[in-house]
């Protein structure tokens, strides 16, 4: 400033003038002098280009031409009462304000105002249209407003962390799920404030592994989160890795699901499955309760024959020692038959929670033999084994699959004695279709599944049984789903129906 003075003083006025002239025409703001009451003295021609006026125009108006209402109308009070009390409301500091065009359009400037030194008061102001600079700002704030929306309308927690871990941004959703307001979050350590104790050392890994490696993944996390009560929710959470312009990383922005009530009636629904599964098993046996009395029957009555048996030997003066072992051993033997008997009724019966492990089917089919055998002889049908020696094992619930088979093996059945014209085969097999499956398959020589009743035989309280309630199928079609096989029937062409299921076979783990 004090270069351009020394300049300009050491020029003739004529010269200063022009090169003030040739400074005033080259700005590209709008430069406006006034004097003390206003009016307009001196105007350059940027100032006419912005308000739409010709040259010369404004020479000699009142300076309240470029102004709106209500600032037209105090203006002038404006420059009185700075002339009256040197008090600056405007000159000297300069202030975001609306002018007018000739047009009548408005837009908003940016006024520095001046006093110009000399005797009589005059004044230079300095006008910059921002109109530019406002849209842009608008849309900034346009676009802010509409990402937070989204941030506020989303049906998930969305968390920002810094890479010290700290809330740098958290939406409304995820106020609720955490109850605490967001100020109450904002700049506090997310680890230890909201993740339980003993799942934080593993958050830390998680997040210093998204830090330094810039995971872009959406891979799915689940984990804890501590209320303000001091509960706890189960969350679903996707991590990815913040970076800034340059490609660094300033953070993680994680999306997190609230599935606590999913899960929660996940569980539920396990256990109704788990008690309807042991109302079906009850009922098969409730079914079952003749033939298991008559198989329960005979061995009480021989331990009742040859317990007589002993007391007549003791009895008599010539009995035999060995003649008495032996019909204290038959008693024995009979005796473990009939506890055997009614300890598989038990397990069958009971209820447990799910267990899971390696099984051979043949083994357990073979354990089904007691159950089924005494209503197949009742009803005069042949049952027949085919099970390999060789079978890959499965990975299942064994009551769970018994229950499976022992209700196939029912309907059979049930199926062939409704037709006792004539002999019947029910057939029990195991095969291994692919080293990936094993195959349970049960085949009767009745008249097959109805054709109406084909497209709802799984479906729940759907039966061709008198007395039936309709889960047996139902249930058996579930529990073999949820062990990742898949039950179904075809009817032979011959006669009768085969129900199958398919189990996948154990992994074997791989030898360090």
């Amino acid at each position: 400033m004090n270069d351009t003075r020394n300049v300009l003083a050491g020029m003739s006025p004529a010269d200063a003038e022009k090169h003030l002239a040739a400074l005033l025409a080259a700005a590209v703001n709008a430069i406006v002098i006034i004097d003390g009451k206003g009016i307009i003295e001196f105007c350059n021609p940027a100032t006419e280009k912005l308000f739409g006026y010709g040259e010369g125009d404004l020479n000699g108006k009142s300076i309240n031409l470029l102004m709106p209402a209500p600032d037209r109308d105090a203006h002038d009070r404006y420059i009185q009462h700075y002339l009256d009390t040197g008090e600056a409301r405007i000159i000297g500091i300069g202030r975001e304000s609306v002018a007018q065009r000739k047009d009548g359009s408005l837009f908003p400037i940016d006024l520095s105002v001046g006093r110009v030194i000399g005797d009589e008061p005059r004044f230079v102001g300095i006008i910059r249209d921002i109109s530019a600079q406002k849209k842009a700002e608008a849309a900034l704030i346009q676009e802010r407003d509409r990402s937070r929306s989204y941030l506020e309308v989303a049906g998930v927690m969305l968390l920002v962390l810094d890479k010290g871990g700290f809330i740098d941004l958290i939406n409304r959703r995820g106020c609720e799920i955490l109850d605490r307001q967001e100020e109450d979050l904002l700049g506090k350590p997310w680890i230890d404030g909201f993740i339980p104790e003993n799942q934080r050392s593993e958050v830390r890994k998680v997040f210093k592994h998204v830090i330094e490696h810039g995971f872009e993944g959406y891979e799915t996390v689940e984990g804890l989160v501590l209320t303000h009560t001091g509960g706890t929710r189960l969350i679903a959470w996707q991590n990815r890795a913040l970076r800034d312009k340059n490609g660094e990383i300033i953070g993680t922005l994680s999306s997190g699901t609230d599935i606590t009530d999913q899960r929660n009636a996940d569980i539920e629904a396990e256990e109704t499955r788990q008690r309807l599964a042991q109302v079906s098993r009850v009922t098969l046996l409730g079914e079952m309760a003749a033939g298991l009395a008559h198989e329960i029957n005979q061995p009480l009555t021989a331990i009742s024959t040859f317990a007589q048996g002993c007391e007549r030997m003791l009895e008599a003066s010539n009995s035999k020692k060995s003649d008495l072992r032996n019909a204290l051993k038959q008693i024995s033997v009979q005796a473990q038959r009939a506890a055997k008997v009614i300890n598989r009724m038990r397990n069958f019966v009971r209820h447990k929670d799910s267990e899971r492990h390696e099984v051979d089917l043949k083994e357990l089919i073979h354990d089904l033999h007691v159950l089924v055998e005494m209503d197949a002889r009742r009803h005069n049908i042949n049952l027949v084994y085919e099970l390999p020696a060789e079978l890959p094992l499965v990975m299942a619930d064994p009551v769970q699959i018994q229950q499976v088979v022992l209700n196939l093996v029912r309907n059979a059945v049930d199926a062939c004695g409704e037709c006792e014209d004539r002999q019947h085969t029910i057939i029990i097999r195991c095969l291994s279709p692919n080293p990936e499956t094993v195959r349970v398959e049960v085949s009767d020589s009745a008249t097959g599944v109805p054709e109406d009743m084909a497209d709802n035989l799984f479906t729940q309280f759907v039966t061709s049984k008198k007395d039936g309630i309709g889960l047996g199928l139902s249930i058996s079609h579930t529990i073999i789903g949820a062990h990742g096989g898949t039950l179904s029937f075809r009817n032979n062409d011959d006669a009768g129906a085969l129900f199958f299921f398919d189990l996948p076979t154990a992994i074997e783990e791989p030898e360090c």
